[in-house]
């Protein structure tokens, strides 16, 4: 289990899929959204390999509007049901039960934007990084200004591309990138 580290919902636990899922850090969670606190505020998020939804839960409590949870996995997707559940937000949420690429497809043809886009994949996708940035923005996912923030160990090869500008965290093992659009 683990807990909502900030905003309206803070120190709530959190139920977590189970062992083949592994919850983003605290630490690595906080920082997230601290990194993110301009942005946050009023907009609508994207959590790619949602896993328990903390990421999207973390910023639904620090003020965004809406949050639309994706995973490819049965547990996972009623652990972010349950979760949201006990925090009384399923209005303010959408849970798909895709995987990412018939997720990305969908919202392309339903012109959905966001504002900040989760990319958190279990790390053997490496390949599923670069193909979730082009997406973004061959099908105009992101809104201008918008941000994709990836989680990810070791090394990954991801192409800044169009994207304007990058920030780099690391946490222990954890790296974090922000690209903005």
């Amino acid at each position: 289990m683990i807990k909502v580290i900030g905003g309206e919902y803070r120190s709530r636990n959190l139920l977590t899929p189970g062992p083949e899922t592994v919850p983003t850090k605290n630490m690595t969670r906080a920082g997230i959204a601290n990194a993110l606190t301009n942005l946050t505020r009023g907009s609508t998020i994207l959590d790619l390999f949602a896993g328990s939804g903390a990421m999207g839960i973390e910023l639904l409590s620090r003020g965004a509007k809406a949050c639309t949870f994706v995973d490819s996995s049965k547990d996972a997707i009623s652990c972010i049901k349950t979760n949201i559940q006990s925090l009384n937000i399923n209005e303010r949420c959408l849970v798909l039960n895709k995987d990412y690429e018939s997720a990305l497809s969908s919202f392309a043809l339903e012109s959905k934007h966001f504002d900040i886009v989760f990319l958190d994949p279990p790390y053997k996708m490496v390949e599923s990084y670069n193909k979730v940035l082009r997406i973004l923005l061959d099908s105009n996912l992101l809104n201008i200004n918008g941000a994709v923030v990836l989680e990810y160990e070791g090394d990954i090869p991801f192409s800044q591309g169009e994207y304007s500008s990058i920030k780099t965290y690391n946490y222990g093992r954890t790296h974090v990138a922000i690209l903005r659009r």
